[in-house]
Parts: C-alpha cells; sequence; structure tokens
C-alpha cells in the first residue's frame, strides 16, 4: 500500500489524531509544574467571567425565635474575555516516509505512524511554550502573544489598579523583611473570600541577587543553605517569612527571532498559591466542522493530503485563555 493511503484511514482522522497530540506527555514551563492553573473546557470561542467578592461577617447574637441578621451577598460582576486562536502548521512530504529506516536497524521501515507522531510532539511543544508565556502574563495581568500583541489586560478587564512595591535594595538601611511581611499583609487583605496556603514569589535573576545579598537579608538566606552552601542551588527553592521564592530566568524565541523575556529584569511578582478559583485556563474548541459546539481540548491536529500526493498538510490547533480572576492579587515588585 502507498504511504499516503495510510492517512485516508481512520487512525488519521481529527479526532483520533487529537487524541494522540493530547496524550504526549507535557514537558515544558514551571508555572504548569506549580499546578497554579485549573484547567476546563468550553463549547464557546469566549467566556464570560463571573466574579463576586464575597463578603464575610461576624454575626450579631439573635433571640431564639425572633429574625435573624439579614445576609449581605458580594456584588456580582460578569466580564465577557474572548478566547485567542494559535493555529500552527507543518507538512509531511512523501519523500520523508520513503525509505527510511528506523534508527539502529537494518531492514524495517519508519511506519507512517512514527513520523506522525514526532510531527506532532514537536509542534505540540510550541503551543505548550505559547501557553507557558501567556500563563506568565496572566501572572503579571497583561497577556500577550509572541509579537507582543495584547490578547487580554486583565487590570483594564476588571477595572483594577495594580499594586506594586519597590525593594529599595541599594540601600542598605532598607528593611527588606518588613517590606515583605507588607506584601502579605496586603494579599491576605484583598483575598476577599479567597484561600491561600502561601505566597509564591517569581523572581528574574537579578531581583533575586539584589534580595539574598542585601544586609537585611543575607544572613538568612546563608542560614537557609545549611552547611553546604556551594552545592545546593537555592535560587528554587528559599523560603523566608512564609514566601518561596523561586528565580524564573525563561526566555523563548517567536517566530521573528526576537528573544521573548517572561518576567523583566528587576522585577519580580508575588501571588497567592492554592487558591480555589483565582488562576485559570479555559479552552475553546477548534474551528472545525468537526469540533463546532463541542467542549474544547488543550490541543487539536488534522491532516489533508497535498495536491498530486505529494504529501500531507498536518495542522494543529490550541485555544487557550489564561486569566486570573482576581488581578488585584498580582502584586509587582520592582529594583530602585
Amino acid at each position: 500500500m502507498p504511504a499516503l493511503d495510510v492517512f485516508k484511514g481512520s487512525a488519521f482522522s481529527v479526532q483520533e489524531m487529537t487524541k494522540a497530540i493530547n496524550i504526549i506527555p507535557t514537558q515544558y514551563g514551571l508555572i504548569n509544574q506549580l499546578g497554579l492553573f485549573k484547567e476546563r473546557g468550553v463549547t464557546t470561542t469566549s467566556v464570560a467571567v463571573e466574579r463576586k467578592n464575597g463578603t464575610l461577617n461576624i454575626l450579631s447574637a439573635t433571640e431564639r425565635g425572633g429574625p435573624g441578621t439579614q445576609n449581605v451577598s458580594g456584588t456580582r460582576e460578569m466580564i465577557q474575555l474572548a478566547i485567542p486562536n494559535f493555529t500552527h502548521n507543518d507538512q509531511i512530504l512523501a519523500d520523508s516516509v520513503q525509505n527510511v529506516r528506523k534508527f539502529d536497524t537494518e531492514s524495517d521501515l519508519e511506519s507512517v505512524q512514527d513520523v506522525v507522531n514526532d510531527k506532532l510532539a514537536e509542534m505540540k511543544a510550541k503551543h505548550e511554550i505559547t501557553l507557558e508565556y501567556m500563563r506568565c502574563g496572566a501572572l503579571q495581568g497583561l497577556v500577550k502573544d509572541g509579537d507582543g500583541t495584547v490578547l487580554c489586560n486583565l487590570f483594564d478587564s476588571f477595572g483594577v489598579t495594580q499594586k506594586s512595591f519597590d525593594f529599595k535594595t541599594s540601600t542598605a538601611t532598607t528593611a527588606i523583611p518588613t517590606v515583605l511581611r507588607n506584601v502579605k499583609r496586603y494579599l491576605e487583605q484583598n483575598l476577599k473570600g479567597e484561600v491561600m496556603s502561601n505566597v509564591l514569589c517569581l523572581c528574574s535573576g537579578n531581583f533575586f541577587e539584589a534580595l539574598v545579598n542585601h544586609d537585611s537579608l543575607k544572613e538568612a538566606y546563608n542560614a537557609y543553605q545549611g552547611r553546604t552552601p556551594y552545592r545546593d542551588d537555592m535560587r528554587q527553592d528559599f523560603v523566608f517569612n512564609g514566601i518561596r521564592f523561586i528565580e524564573y530566568e525563561a526566555f523563548a524565541s517567536n517566530s521573528k527571532g526576537q528573544s521573548l523575556r517572561f518576567i523583566p529584569d528587576n522585577q519580580a511578582i508575588f501571588i497567592p498559591q492554592g487558591t480555589i478559583n483565582t488562576f485559570e485556563t479555559v479552552f475553546a474548541p477548534a474551528d472545525y466542522i468537526e469540533t463546532v459546539n463541542t467542549k474544547g481540548v488543550a490541543y487539536y491536529a488534522k491532516q489533508q493530503i497535498l495536491d498530486f500526493d505529494r504529501g500531507v498538510a498536518v495542522q494543529t490547533q490550541s485555544n487557550p485563555l489564561t486569566i486570573c480572576k482576581r488581578p488585584d492579587l498580582l502584586v509587582k515588585a520592582t529594583l530602585s
């Protein structure tokens, strides 16, 4: 059977190829590994976020059988957000499956399925790093694509002004522990019905260095490293005052070859960890006939035979929206 005839079988339908690309293990992303964002699929190309600020009251005592106190509910906001589309195209030419021998074998020909799986894994990796970049943007309140286009400004959408703290590490008399406690107090005061287990700080490299080398923090950092300060790298796991600090020096290139920095120099972000419903990624369905009005999944894949049977065009697609429903909990830190 000619190799390209294989693609006409059910194994290469949208359903089966989509299953295949979603089975490929996710390998990229610290933010993904931290599990900050809950994921769910939706059947629409936009999502309405309902935000309700729960109000907790200390109840007054009432007489038995008498009227109770009146419940005060939080105010509701409905915010409509569009879900962006990311479509990626490639192709598998006939020559790529013709007379190709499997590595370390003498006669076995590499199967068409192996070629497709390799191509899907390569294309999925680009969607993964895009999702990581968008999630990092959501943690800073500004979701962008690879070209720098702003897909969603969470502060504008929710009518919130971002809170910022200046860490004056160039001044020896600055009490960094006090500033950190003020950051925690701000987050605690603005949870408004949410919960958190601890505070996470993602730092640029120079922010982390300025922080741990400041006179008010240096001794604590050295003590945290223990007896082997030169053996263990503590940039991924330094905890002070209940705040976990992680140096996140992440870069990626866009289609123009430009290097994109996930967290700007001299900056850091403080966010609550262990929340119930603050960070979310929603996936819309692909714009294929087969997926109309179905619940979206993370990744889609589809193929089409090229003209004159010269090969197969492969398309992958992802439609994610990464959001923080409480952007007032996104704290920016800078170095003066």
